[in-house]
């Protein structure tokens, strides 16, 4: 059956490090015999996620199969095709995320705080990056980004923001959900 109006499918793993587990663990132990086979089982499911993300791009882009008929196929045909996907998706983001996003403080204590984060962000282009997960929420319904540590060591930010590659990232959730809401039940206690 086809996927693509039901969404991704859940990617989830039952392994956990040794130093993440406790008490009753039931999963399998994370390491490098099981690494492996775990990854493979992430990917297939991921491949089958990345054709359907590429269907939608190519209605988004309005590739359609009727474009790809040789002159000998065609019938005189002068329907033509509009791309109405690429408009919905530049009408809700230009609607919802006109400017971005920005960070704002709940308490007047953390003002500063917030001031000094938006300025790192903006002074990474973080405007542009939001545009980029917007456009990606749209067609693709996810977007990943990845905020780490400057490499650069003279920069006016401490901070690097990249839009992750849609088609190469996902994530893995646990399959131990109730595993790791009891420990954490247990760990607050």
């Amino acid at each position: 059956m086809n996927n693509l109006l039901h969404g991704r499918r859940k990617i989830t793993t039952s392994c956990l490090p040794v130093q993440m587990q406790q008490k009753g663990f039931a999963g399998t132990t994370l390491n490098k015999g099981t690494l492996p086979s775990e990854l493979n089982n992430a990917l297939m499911i991921h491949a089958k996620d990345r054709a359907e993300m590429h269907q939608l791009l190519d209605i988004y882009e309005n590739r359609q199969k009727i474009f790809k008929r040789s002159a000998d196929d065609r019938l005189v045909n002068n329907m033509i095709s509009v791309p109405y996907p690429n408009a919905f998706t530049r009408q809700i983001v230009g609607y919802t995320y006109p400017n971005g996003i920005q960070l704002v403080q709940n308490k007047m204590d953390f003002l500063k705080d917030v001031e000094t984060i938006n300025r790192f962000l903006r002074a990474e282009n973080k405007i542009a990056f939001d545009k980029v997960m917007a456009d990606e929420q749209s067609i693709f319904g996810t977007h990943f980004r990845a905020v780490l540590p400057d490499t650069v060591q003279f920069d006016t930010s401490p901070l690097e923001i990249y839009a992750m590659d849609i088609f190469n990232t996902f994530v893995a959730y646990s399959a131990l959900e109730g595993y790791h809401r009891s420990a954490e039940v247990k760990h607050l206690r």
